[in-house]
């Protein structure tokens, strides 16, 4: 969850993301929830290339934002909960 524009979000989303596996030896989901007011800073992924390999996640957003004045439950594409 992040409640303000940060370039190094989705960096650390990763970096969360992978000490989580790395400890649990387990499959890790991610899930950027944004709560900020702006409405164009929407990150779903971070990556880099660097001699050939490439390094990237990409994760579902959801911005609280867009979904201001409506009166129903939120859905994460993809969720079967």
């Amino acid at each position: 969850m992040q409640g303000q524009h940060d370039a190094d979000f989705p960096e650390r989303l990763v970096y969360h993301n992978y000490r989580l596996y790395d400890r649990y030896r387990r499959q890790v989901a991610s899930l950027a929830v944004l709560v900020d007011h702006g409405k164009s800073w929407k990150p779903t992924q971070f990556g880099y290339q660097l001699f050939g390999c490439d390094v990237c996640i990409r994760f579902p957003t959801v911005k609280i934002l867009d979904f201001a004045g409506e009166n129903r439950e939120l859905v994460i594409p993809g969720w079967r909960g």
